[in-house]
């Protein structure tokens, strides 16, 4: 992104994917957590729920639209509107639908 940093939700998700091993527990857990009636806004889970919505995007949309993503912030593009560009709603919108998608149990 060459210095546009991504939210830390995206970052942690990031090296999480890495991980690989972890990327499961943060899911489960997220599941849990809306199954209890907790989900809070992406930033403010970006472990455990920051990973899972980016393991959803990847699942519905693929790794080649989280690169363009972020390809498209190391052209200086902000990352809302580099988000916007690449998934076609904006981060709010995603937000409840991935809240929706968890309480639904994904």
């Amino acid at each position: 992104t060459r210095g546009n940093n991504p939210p830390r939700w995206v970052h942690e998700w990031l090296a999480v994917h890495m991980e690989i091993r972890r990327a499961p527990e943060f899911k489960q857990e997220a599941l849990r957590l809306a199954r209890s009636g907790v989900v809070p806004l992406l930033d403010q889970s970006p472990y455990t729920h920051g990973s899972a919505a980016i393991e959803h995007l990847i699942e519905r949309y693929g790794m080649t639209r989280i690169r363009k993503m972020l390809q498209r912030m190391g052209e200086g593009l902000p990352f809302a509107q580099a988000f916007q560009e690449g998934f076609q709603r904006d981060l709010a919108t995603f937000q409840r639908e991935f809240r929706d998608l968890l309480v639904r149990g994904y």
